[in-house]
């Protein structure tokens, strides 16, 4: 049986560790068929802040008091320590993993520290457990570069964030999401799929989605999530690609949203995983079906894995219109949880080869023949292969 429907579902601002560090699940390698066991934490795995050890833990509150920050300075100093700076145009310095804390406490931490250290116990969040164990788990898989939410998000949709390395400013956002838009040298994968005879379908739990911020997608494209469950049950289901956001409640500091940012309550975000994979378990579409479940970066928590090299997209050049501080995106940002899901997928497989967001631009050119894009999803793994 083949693949006809890929589904994807991104989440906010969490990284592999502070998720699945502490799941210590066994199973299958996806390369091998060998027994193995996800690259989780040892239990030892510290920074050191004011002359204080913190170390990693099991056991987290299910809302933070404080959102660590996660702009391109602050997961420079996160991987690379304290003063660490980045030569625009440049290699990216010695990753040490060694500034988590010090950058949490900087951010208004400071009462807590260690806090950023602290990760769920896998009882904290029965559902992705019982899906990263019943399906497919990624261990490699990277936030796309080392930087804020919007360019991460932009690699899933262009395989590139059009030079942006930081969060445009609010004028920006909204002139991109009601009136011009954002463009990429190549398009979208919306724009490959449209050439293709493909089809695609957007949903949101908000009313100003992130993806509506695209040249070529309009307002009036994205549909309620509350329409997702009632339109795959029907008997036909044209569409298929289809892209989910959450709600994300941004004016009120992201509180009650489902989007798992660290200010809201993540078994809300559960629940809206568990709605997903529900509502495509029990339609007519599952048998041909695939989700992928991941977050769009890291938002500041801890992670052990030093992110590789990357490959850059090669549609942008350092200083461009929206390149404030010369990245050239040859370097993956942080490990972000990824979830595979498919009756196709063997139960319990681990997969330990190295994917980022343009990996869903390089399913849509395996499934649909559509791409690549650039570069970077070019080079791509794609979780097809699972």
């Amino acid at each position: 049986m083949s693949l006809h429907y890929v589904f994807v579902l991104m989440l906010e601002n969490r990284s592999f560790d502070h998720i699945l560090g502490f799941s210590m699940i066994s199973g299958r390698d996806a390369e091998t068929g060998h027994p193995t066991q996800v690259n989780s934490l040892a239990g030892s795995e510290s920074n050191v802040f004011n002359g204080v050890t913190y170390r990693v833990s099991k056991g987290t509150d299910l809302v933070m008091p404080v959102d660590p920050g996660h702009e391109f300075t602050n997961v420079l100093e996160q991987l690379c320590g304290s003063g660490a700076s980045y030569p625009p145009g440049g290699a990216y310095p010695a990753i040490a993993k060694s500034g988590f804390v010090a950058s949490y406490a900087a951010s208004g931490g400071s009462a807590a520290p260690g806090e950023v250290l602290k990760c769920f116990a896998p009882e904290q969040l029965p559902v992705l457990a019982a899906l990263a164990q019943e399906f497919a788990i990624c261990d490699n898989w990277h936030a796309s570069m080392p930087g804020p939410t919007w360019p991460n998000r932009m690699f899933v949709h262009a395989a590139s964030s059009g030079g942006l390395d930081h969060s445009p400013t609010n004028q920006e956002i909204v002139e991109w999401e009601t009136i011009g838009g954002f463009q990429f040298k190549a398009g979208t994968i919306f724009d490959s799929l449209k050439k293709r005879g493909a089809s695609h379908r957007l949903y949101a739990g908000d009313d100003f989605p992130m993806v509506a911020a695209l040249k070529g997608i309009s307002l009036f494209d994205i549909h309620p999530y509350s329409e997702f469950a009632g339109d795959i049950s029907r008997g036909t289901f044209p569409y298929g690609y289809v892209f989910i956001e959450p709600s994300y409640h941004v004016l009120n500091e992201y509180r009650n949203s489902t989007s798992q940012h660290p200010l809201t309550d993540i078994t809300l975000g559960e629940a809206l995983i568990k709605e997903t994979y529900e509502a495509i378990r029990n339609s007519a579409l599952w048998e041909t079906s695939v989700l992928v479940i991941t977050w769009d970066e890291h938002g500041g928590f801890y992670d052990h894995v030093s992110p590789p090299a990357a490959v850059a997209p090669g549609d942008s050049q350092p200083r461009d219109k929206y390149n404030q501080y010369g990245f050239t995106f040859e370097q993956y940002g942080p490990r972000v949880p990824a979830i595979v899901i498919s009756p196709l997928i063997p139960k319990n497989t681990i997969d330990h080869r190295l994917y980022d967001h343009a990996s869903i631009p390089a399913v849509i050119k395996a499934v649909f023949g559509a791409g690549p894009l650039t570069a970077r999803d070019a080079h791509a793994n794609s979780p097809d292969q699972l």
